[in-house]
């Protein structure tokens, strides 16, 4: 019979070796000879929530704070399972008890911060990230959801002054380039190059920039390969290179990235009356994907339904919720879907099947009356060729869709609808009545 230390001792190399599933097993049995140890439970209930094992960390954790009421680290994580079931308000009593008992430590105003943030409460969460920051104003991740914070209420020039915070931390380091950072300064004919964003969709938001640099001797982006031949049809552009880990790319005088470009040339502004600001190309290699030739009356739409494989982002509804968007009399439906998920309903996905980029994309959205669409790049796409775009958010809607209502001055063809802490059913709901009078007419 394993005693209760071999237990322990297996749980925890389980989790060092990136294991949680074996550690949950070892915990437990650890648990079961030993069930007066707070931290094990605690241990165990930041194990499940890394597995995404929501409500049996709760249930841990409530046992935990039963045997020590001031394990601060149940109540940490407890705040974290509370909000991962979009339960901001319980969760912010367990922080501001936390905050109570540390009030000047950095990673709990920063939860503070963002817990306020998904209750509904952005000037508190603006002040409290304002604060944390007079206290420790080395922590980048703090400056840059200070930097969300502002440009979700379009305090565009503070906010992007902070924005470039992303560059320091983690996720965004690449290989060092050899040419200095670009300060907006006049390029009297010096060569930039304009480096690649994380995500598909930042690129295709921020592309609208490229077009107010100016002087530039010669002009090089690089990009992620689905973009390459979108960035192509810019006509500021001399040179398109694709994005590696490695960061080969060519020599230039200077250098700037793409997310910093609304700064440099606009103080910040989404500059939406450009838009259109991206053009389908007359000709291809090779046919683009098309719709059939006669659809019928009615609308043709593009749907996407389905934004990542980061259900944490909280962006999708389920499957069956937007199955009502079947029931409405005259709209076609044809897939614009990326990420591989079954259709809520039954669309036309010949088209998509054939897409090989953004480019083919933009095309088959060209033939569209319009797009529905979760929070994906396929949003921007859309809204950056001015179609009528409806777009369907989350409970924690990204920093570009602002704190409320249905327009966005980044896209001004497109329509929010917003979950907020509501069930699905009701922006569902409010969606379909917008399709009804877009099938009206004005």
């Amino acid at each position: 019979m394993v005693g209760a230390p071999a237990h322990l001792d297996a749980a925890i190399a389980a989790v060092k070796t990136h294991a949680p599933g074996e550690a949950v097993n070892h915990l437990r049995a650890y648990l079961d000879l030993e069930p007066g140890e707070p931290q094990a439970w605690n241990l165990l209930a930041e194990t499940l929530l890394a597995l995404g094992r929501t409500a049996e960390a709760l249930e841990v954790l409530d046992r935990a704070l039963s045997l020590d009421p001031d394990n601060d680290g149940a109540l940490f994580h407890r705040a974290r399972a509370l909000d991962a079931q979009d339960r901001p308000h319980e969760a912010l009593r367990d922080q501001e008890a936390l905050v109570q008992r540390h009030p000047n430590n950095g990673e709990v105003l920063h939860n503070l911060a963002l817990l306020r943030r998904h209750a509904g409460d952005p000037v508190g969460s603006e002040a409290a990230l304002r604060h944390l920051l007079t206290l420790s104003p080395e922590r980048q991740n703090s400056r840059l959801a200070l930097a969300h914070a502002l440009l979700a209420r379009e305090e565009w020039a503070e906010g992007f002054a902070l924005y470039d915070a992303r560059l320091a931390l983690p996720g965004w380091h690449r290989s060092p380039l050899p040419a200095p950072h670009w300060d907006g300064s006049p390029l009297a004919g010096r060569s930039l190059l304009v480096t690649a964003e994380q995500g598909l969709g930042d690129g295709v938001q921020f592309l609208r920039y490229l077009l107010h640099i100016a002087d530039a001797g010669r002009l090089v982006v690089e990009c992620h390969p689905p973009l390459r031949r979108l960035v192509e049809t810019i006509g500021a552009v001399d040179q398109v290179v694709d994005f590696t880990p490695e960061g080969l790319v060519p020599e230039t005088d200077l250098r700037v990235a793409l997310g910093s470009l609304p700064a440099l040339v606009a103080q910040g502004d989404p500059l939406g009356a450009t838009l259109p600001y991206l053009a389908v190309s007359p000709s291809l290699p090779s046919q683009p994907p098309t719709l059939a030739q006669d659809p019928g009356p009615g609308m043709t739409l593009g749907l996407v339904w389905r934004s990542s494989d980061r259900p944490e982002l909280k962006r999708d509804p389920p499957p069956e919720i937007l199955a009502s968007l079947a029931d409405i009399p005259g709209i076609h439906w044809t897939s614009l879907q990326w990420a591989a998920a079954p259709a809520p309903f039954p669309v036309d996905d010949g088209p998509i099947s054939r897409v090989r980029d953004l480019m083919d994309t933009a095309q088959l959205i060209a033939g569209l009356d319009g797009v529905v669409t979760v929070d994906t790049v396929v949003a921007h796409l859309a809204g950056a060729m001015g179609k009528p775009t409806w777009i369907l958010l989350g409970s924690r809607p990204d920093w570009r869709w602002g704190q409320g209502g249905q327009t966005t001055p980044w896209y001004p063809t497109a329509r929010l609808f917003r979950r907020g802490l509501d069930p699905w059913e009701r922006p569902l709901t409010a969606l379909a009545d917008s399709l009804r009078q877009a099938m009206a007419g004005p």
